[in-house]
């Protein structure tokens, strides 16, 4: 074994753990805050597209 081989595989000093942890679930208030926008968003332009088509009758 050469001396490049032994310094890419350090030595085992103990058990696996997993750092790779997923965060505790729940609503992300981005997200939320976002689809809250979109969704009044498009309430606003679908109110505002049948009012003006409404006025064109």
């Amino acid at each position: 074994m050469t001396t490049q081989e032994r310094v890419a595989q350090p030595a085992i000093t103990g058990p696996v753990v997993e750092t790779d942890l997923v965060a505790a679930a729940g609503p992300r208030v981005g997200l939320v805050g976002g689809g809250a926008l979109l969704v009044l968003v498009g309430a606003g332009a679908t109110l505002f597209g049948s009012r003006r088509r409404a006025s064109h009758s």
